[in-house]
């Protein structure tokens, strides 16, 4: 599927997630990539057609013309995203673009190293990680709501006759 920011921790997580299951292979970890790769990608939709409403230029709602501008969008999506694979992904001038990283991943999923035991071990460290992240991004999402830590920080300051800031934000 295509590469996205949520594709590769989905194949870390089906990696593990579906190695509770022997018969799992590397098409159902491709899958569940491609699954959020996707879901990453149109899930801005739910934001703008009820902004669309609320703001009141999509009044009715065409049911048939609205299909079809979705058909074409995704057959034109699909057209110009083969020919441009090859550019994009397969010649790109990136050392590791990450579309080879979401593959390396699900190679890794698949166990195509000879220790099966090592991939099943990387596959629980990976999850650990993304769980571990996802617990600290939380904390200090938290800590920031709570105001005990500041979410960013800004100065503002004269040169000559004119005044500019400069400020940093905290995210994870």
């Amino acid at each position: 599927g295509p590469p996205s920011a949520p594709s590769t921790p989905a194949a870390v997580i089906s990696m593990a997630v579906l190695r509770l299951f022997r018969n799992a292979t590397i098409y159902e970890n491709n899958i569940v990539q491609t699954v959020a790769s996707a879901a990453g990608t149109l899930s801005s939709v739910i934001f703008v057609l009820p902004g669309l409403v609320m703001i009141g230029w999509w009044t009715g709602f065409p049911f048939w013309l609205t299909a079809g501008i979705c058909a074409i969008g995704g057959v034109l999506g699909v057209m110009y995203t083969i020919p441009l694979r090859r550019a994009l992904v397969t010649n790109s001038d990136l050392p590791y673009p990450e579309g080879v990283a979401a593959a390396e991943v699900l190679k890794v999923g698949a166990g195509s190293r000879a220790d099966a035991a090592e991939a099943a071990a990387d596959g629980k460290a990976g999850l650990a990680a993304i769980v571990m992240g996802s617990l600290a991004s939380a904390g200090v999402a938290l800590l920031t709501a709570f105001k005990a830590f500041a979410g960013e920080v800004t100065a503002f300051f004269r040169i000559g006759g004119a005044a500019t800031g400069i400020g940093g934000s905290v995210s994870m």
